[in-house]
């Protein structure tokens, strides 16, 4: 076919599209002017604004692909009290400490400030997925850890450290250099991650039955265990505790000791070198006028106490001591031979140490073990346990 006659049958089949179109040379077909709508089509037609969408709770974790380096179920942005920062995405971590970067994980391929070691991932049982790796500066070793903690399970073994965290959402406790040996922290609340993401509130909207008891931050919305408590106690660390800050250190011990303001009643939480924890406290004016008799007691020998233990159980009042206690002055010098003098826990504060928490208050203290919630209350003329 020549280009002339192609042309020219374009043309031909143009003009046919154009006469076969909808309405095309029909004046029926016209358009006609509008009638006005009913109501009810009004009200169809009218747009109504959507809902905002609703935050859909995080997935569980996956620990078995954690353990792969496959982070899809841990995706999103986590902060801990310390100042640490996960972000994470399917395939890769960015964790920084104090607004300072600090390792990059690309699956399984670490990129930390020191490391020298490959990275470590196990799965603990069905229970936690831990990714570990170290490094030695000097001939001693260092070492960071990140252990993921699903819903439902209790922090209660990160390297033998029980770390008090709310098991009623997703965890991630994460150790920057102090996730090994002797380095491992005394008080591994700073570390724990949790989300701060869009996700979160929709993770802590979800019930579970598994959730360990939480304080409020407000001591007015919480019910005391005991006549004359502090409101909180017996629940988790409330949002305003503080870790203890006078700690006797030596012969593998570290001791954290307390005093109140009136210096009456003192509280020493000891730390043994495999993780185990025990705290004991004295009121002096209960030497006159204790309250309760003491138990086990032998006066010829020493003076009772009051003994939390373990915080298994509730503590009791009596044994003998014949040593003068921790927290009094001097009574106690760490290895070195330095003096530690105790803490004061001024009205209105709450200290921590070791998995116990002790709150002071013009009219006593209380102190309760953090796993299990026992603890009293004690002042002048009180003894309440719980």
């Amino acid at each position: 076919m020549s280009r002339r006659a192609a042309l020219a049958l374009a043309g031909v089949l143009v003009s046919l599209a154009a006469c076969t179109a909808p309405g095309a040379g029909d004046p029926s077909a016209a358009p006609t002017p509008s009638t006005p709508a009913t109501a009810s089509a009004t009200a169809e037609a009218t747009p109504t604004p959507s809902a905002s969408p609703t935050p859909q709770a995080p997935a569980a974790f996956d620990l078995a692909a954690l353990a792969q380096g496959d982070y899809t179920s841990a995706q999103g942005t986590w902060a801990s009290p310390g100042g640490g920062q996960l972000v994470i995405t399917p395939t890769t971590i960015e964790w920084t400490e104090k607004g300072k970067r600090w390792a990059s994980l690309d699956g399984l391929a670490v990129d930390d400030v020191g490391a020298g070691e490959p990275l470590r991932a196990s799965d603990r049982q069905e229970q936690t997925t831990m990714l570990q790796w170290g490094y030695s500066v000097g001939g001693f070793s260092h070492g960071s850890l990140l252990a993921f903690y699903p819903v439902g399970t209790p922090s209660t073994d990160v390297l033998r450290l029980s770390i008090p965290s709310d098991a009623s959402i997703q965890r991630i406790i994460a150790l920057p250099g102090n996730g090994v040996g002797r380095l491992l922290p005394t008080d591994g609340t700073p570390y724990v991650m949790v989300r701060s993401d869009a996700a979160a509130s929709a993770e802590s909207a979800a019930p579970s039955s598994e959730a360990e008891p939480t304080a409020e931050a407000d001591p007015d919305a919480c019910r005391a265990p005991a006549e004359g408590a502090y409101p909180c106690a017996g629940g988790q660390l409330p949002a305003h505790a503080t870790p203890a800050s006078a700690i006797i250190s030596g012969y593998g011990l570290q001791t954290a000791i307390l005093r109140s303001p009136t210096q009456n009643i003192g509280c020493a939480i000891t730390k043994e070198p495999d993780g185990a924890t025990n705290l004991e406290c004295d009121v002096s004016s209960w030497s006159d006028n204790a309250p309760v008799a003491p138990t086990d007691h032998d006066p010829e020998i020493g003076y009772p106490s009051i003994r939390f233990g373990d915080g298994s159980a509730p503590p009791s009042y009596g044994g003998t001591k014949g040593d003068p206690p921790c927290h009094a002055p001097g009574a106690c010098p760490g290895e070195d031979g330095r003096i530690v003098q105790p803490q004061i826990v001024q009205y209105g504060e709450v200290v921590h140490f070791g998995g116990f928490a002790c709150a002071s208050e013009s009219t006593g203290m209380t102190c309760w073990n953090l796993a299990s919630g026992h603890g009293a209350y004690f002042s002048r003329a009180n003894f309440k346990t719980f």
